[in-house]
């Protein structure tokens, strides 16, 4: 207790303490970074302050009593005027070198740049009216009567502060050989040259306005005289070009000497007036057909934005050439600010701004792909999602849900057929991506784009699988298998649980599940085309597919069991798209060589699952007529599957057959339990048809169905908790349904099965 009241009393001081420490390291921090400002500062003008206090100390009367009876002080004005002088040219000549190698290194733009920098005309200025100070100074009295002596300290600080200007120029005009530098300083002059351009149209335009006597829409007004001010005025077109072009040139300086964080420098500058351009021609955007493509508008921007589009896909050729791939990234990216920056635009700008920079993204990954430059198309879906984020959430699509289909294919094709894996599992991770983009402002269109996606999954299967196959890759490992398996954000399942939202958003509607319809009618139409057309029985795809079945048709019955509209020919629909997701089932077992009893006995308990559930009390109370179909769609895939499996089905001995004839017993039991008389016997017929009975094995499976049978029984009538952790499986749901226990007197199954 002692130790306790102990630790009370110092935890608070031994915070002060700490807090207390902190401020005063950070105010030692702040305090040293103001000291380390003002000594590099009293640094750079060191000489200054020498010879100013110098000269200061001359002005004492019997220094100037001695200047003043010197005959060489005119002399030493006209030194120090030559002097001056000589420092001038001198720093002309200190000059010449950095600005020559900044040319040859970047662009002779830099040249321009250097003779019209103001700072280095006013350095200059300086220089000369200092010499000429100097010089007009050694003729006594010709300043008012103000005698030489008295401006010899002046002159002499003139000095001081000529060599520390000099310091301070050769600096300055080192930093052109810095790649930041130089570009900054042509990037800043691009850019104010847009600004000031636009700022010129706009007071014209303004003025055009205001000497307007006519009523009309004055901001409409504005911006049309700002488009036919552009029109007149497209020299400025040309200039941002050859500026775009320089910037260019110095990129390919920069991958030529694999200078990788100039040509960033380079790219960023490009896409910095490009987005300013945007910014600045947002409202006077000049649309009109185009003469060489039928039906496509273009844009007088266009002639700037293709130049820039064309410089960037330059560079990253280039840098695909030399085998560099951030280069390229960095070219993805700033293609991508660029549609950001393009989707704020008003929409009638922006519909046919942005089929450019996008074409151009295409085209860098494609190249990317065909050199075989992996982290580049890596790096690029990534970018992919953010501008399809920007295009979506702007409310506009410009035929947004296939926009990088054609891309999304090619890739994952090669990728294939290179064996390159995860790349391709990247790429159709990025393509399903897309759909759930549309999901908050687009679910019109998302069984469209569906539709697309999973036309190009169908394409490759056959290659998915047999890869897969080849590999034997297990369910953690297992390639392309984003659509199916439940764990992946993007798989199927996820987009059926998210596309219930719009059941409650079309509540209005005449049929509020027309999206969550669409949307299912795809996928399970997919399904039932993978069962038709592939061998899945030995695939980890079959228990991924069946999982991902067993949870979307939860989300049927979760609907039907709470509908939000009276119509039964909605609520029908649903219940039908779950025979249909059934019929994957029996399709997947009659169309495979060989079956995987694990895989199999998945599939055994996701339709038997199903079948349970219809007979939920709340379920058979709703549907007593449509719940049929689901019971002997159940019914019938079981009985197809037990004959496929007893055919192809791998170790089909007489434990695992039993295992599965089970799954049957289970609905048998159900039935019965609900008094379903004509469905036992439906049921018992079938199960005398089986396949198994016209063989030999029958003799071999009575002990052990008899041992699976007795089993069963024993998990039923369990008494305690130990099987609570099946509930959800087929054995679990039997146990809820069936809590009178009259119904479990059955002597035995082979009672029924071998009559």
């Amino acid at each position: 207790m002692k130790s306790l009241n102990l630790n009370k009393i110092l935890n608070p001081i031994l915070n002060f303490l700490l807090t207390l420490l902190r401020l005063i390291l950070l105010f030692l921090k702040k305090l040293f970074n103001v000291l380390n400002i003002i000594i590099s500062t009293l640094f750079n003008v060191l000489i200054s302050l020498v010879i100013i206090s110098f000269s200061l100390y001359l002005y004492s009367n019997d220094l100037q009593d001695i200047l003043a009876s010197s005959s060489l002080l005119p002399t030493i004005l006209i030194a120090i005027g030559s002097t001056l002088i000589t420092i001038l040219i001198l720093a002309i000549s200190i000059t010449i070198i950095p600005i020559q190698r900044a040319i040859e290194s970047f662009s002779k733009s830099i040249s321009y740049l250097y003779r019209n920098d103001k700072l280095n005309i006013l350095i200059f200025i300086l220089i000369s009216l200092f010499a000429l100070f100097a010089f007009i100074s050694s003729i006594d009295g010709i300043f008012f009567s103000i005698k030489a002596s008295i401006l010899f300290p002046i002159n002499l600080a003139t000095v001081g502060i000529t060599l520390d200007l000099l310091r301070w120029h050769q600096r300055r005009v080192s930093k052109l050989l810095e790649p930041d530098e130089a570009i900054k300083k042509l990037k800043i002059k691009v850019i104010n040259f847009i600004k000031r351009n636009q700022f010129i149209i706009s007071l014209l335009a303004r003025l055009s306005v205001l000497i307007s006597f006519k009523k009309r829409d004055k901001e409409n007004y504005l911006y049309d005289e700002e488009r036919k001010l552009y029109l007149t005025s497209s020299s400025h077109y040309n200039h941002i070009n050859k500026k775009l072009g320089e910037l260019t040139e110095i990129s390919t300086k920069a991958l030529a000497k694999n200078e990788i964080e100039t040509v960033e420098i380079v790219v960023n500058a490009v896409s910095s007036i490009i987005i300013t351009y945007i910014n600045c021609r947002k409202n006077n955007l000049i649309f009109y057909t185009s003469k060489d493509a039928f039906l496509v508008t273009q844009s007088d921007a266009d002639e700037v934005f293709n130049k820039a589009y064309e410089g960037l896909f330059n560079i990253a050729l280039r840098s695909h050439k030399e085998s560099h791939e951030y280069p390229s990234i960095y070219c993805l990216k700033a293609l991508a600010k660029i549609v950001e920056n393009i989707c704020i635009l008003p929409r009638s700008s922006k519909i046919n701004l942005l089929f450019s920079p996008i074409y151009y993204f295409n085209k860098i990954l494609n190249d990317a792909q065909e050199k075989n430059l992996d982290e580049v198309v890596f790096q690029g879906c990534n970018v992919i999602e953010e501008i399809s984020k920007n295009i979506y959430s702007q409310k506009h699509i410009i035929e947004g849900e296939y926009t990088f289909n054609e891309l999304f294919q090619k890739l994952i094709t090669n990728y294939i057929i290179t064996n390159k894996l995860e790349l391709g599992n990247k790429v159709l991770e990025q393509m399903i991506n897309q759909i759930f983009l549309l999901i908050p402002n687009y679910p019109y269109s998302i069984t469209h784009s569906l539709k697309n996606v999973i036309k190009t999954i169908e394409e490759i299967f056959p290659v998915a699988l047999a890869t897969n196959n080849i590999s034997k890759h297990n369910l953690m490992y297992l390639h392309f298998s984003i659509p199916y398996d439940i764990t992946k954000e993007k798989s199927f399942f996820h987009l059926v649980q998210k596309a219930t939202i719009f059941n409650r958003v079309e509540k209005e509607l005449i049929n509020p599940y027309q999206t969550f319809l669409g949307i299912n009618h795809e996928i399970c139409m997919h399904y039932r085309k993978l069962a038709d057309n592939n061998d899945l029985g030995e695939s980890v795809f079959m228990w991924h597919i069946s999982t991902s079945i067993s949870y979307i048709v939860k989300i049927h019955f979760h609907l039907l069991s709470k509908p939000i509209t009276e119509i039964n020919s909605y609520t029908d629909k649903l219940i039908n798209q779950i025979s249909w997701y059934l019929s994957f089932f029996w399709c997947s077992f009659s169309h495979s060589s060989k079956i995987k009893m694990s895989y199999a006995e998945k599939a055994f308990e996701v339709v038997t699952q199903i079948g349970l559930t219809c007979y939920n009390t709340e379920f058979v109370d709703k549907y007593p007529i449509s719940r049929n179909e689901i019971i002997e769609s159940c019914i019938s895939d079981l009985i197809s599957m037990i004959n496929s499996f007893t055919k192809v089905g791998e170790d089909n001995n007489q434990y695992n057959l039993s295992d599965l004839i089970l799954y049957l017993w289970y609905i048998r039991l159900a039935a019965k339990n609900n008094v379903e008389d004509f469905r036992i016997k439906k049921i018992d017929k079938k199960i005398k048809e089986l396949d198994i009975l016209k063989t030999e094995a029958i003799e071999d499976i009575k002990e052990a169905l008899e041992l699976r049978y007795e089993q069963m029984m024993e998990m039923l009538l369990e008494e305690d908790s130990r099987f609570s952790l099946d509930d959800e499986k087929a054995i679990g749901l039997l146990r809820k349904l069936n809590k009178d226990k009259k119904f479990y007197e059955e002597n035995s199954i082979l009672n029924i099965f071998i009559g």
